[in-house]
């Protein structure tokens, strides 16, 4: 991290507990959000990771909070350097309020059980659902998705669901513009698409 980031550190910290402070309180006058809609078919979730040691060790701090409430809110914060060279840093706060926010000490299965476990019937009786890993290079979607998979698999195969399937599997990733590894245009063109 640079010098700049390492030197105000303390007063980051301290801006982010007041934020967090005022929007605690914000959160006890007006637990419910006016202006938010929920839609019965979708569900829109976050999981933050653990800040990992090597991270600490390097300075980095954490940027990303959800807040005590519960109520699906995330904060997210960003110091910004003044324009003037010796100005002080400002806090660019954004909050978002999803339908469900996981934090580090929420489990995989925490999170299959409650967004992933209700559709494996749904599954079993021949529907269709979609789950979407969307984040930054580390952030944890393979781990995340990985364990989901495999509950899946488990409740699927472990004979409690009445009758009897053919289960097909069908696991797509897409890393920038490749594909299994060869660039997209390779494999449009082997498939005569491109």
């Amino acid at each position: 991290m640079d010098e700049y980031h390492i030197k105000h550190t303390p007063w980051y910290q301290a801006s982010v507990k007041a934020f967090s402070d005022k929007a605690a309180k914000q959160d006890l006058a007006r637990p419910d959000d006016p202006n938010s809609t929920s839609n019965p078919d979708m569900v829109v979730a976050a999981r933050l990771r653990p800040v990992m040691e090597d991270e600490v060790a390097a300075g980095l701090i954490q940027g990303v909070f959800l807040r005590k409430s519960g109520n699906g809110a995330v904060d997210i914060h960003q110091v910004r350097k003044h324009i003037k060279p010796l100005g002080p840093p400002t806090l660019i706060s954004t909050s978002v309020r999803l339908d469900r926010a996981y934090g580090p000490e929420d489990t995989s299965e925490q999170i299959y059980q409650d967004l992933v476990q209700p559709l494996v019937p749904w599954a079993w009786g021949g529907g269709v659902s979609t789950m979407f890993a969307y984040g930054q290079t580390g952030s944890g979607k393979t781990f995340t998705v990985s364990a989901i998979e495999k509950l899946v698999a488990q409740s699927l195969m472990n004979g409690d669901l009445e009758g009897d399937r053919k289960v097909f599997a069908c696991i797509i990733e897409l890393a920038g513009n490749s594909s299994f590894g060869m660039p997209i245009e390779i494999l449009l063109a082997e498939h005569n698409l491109g």
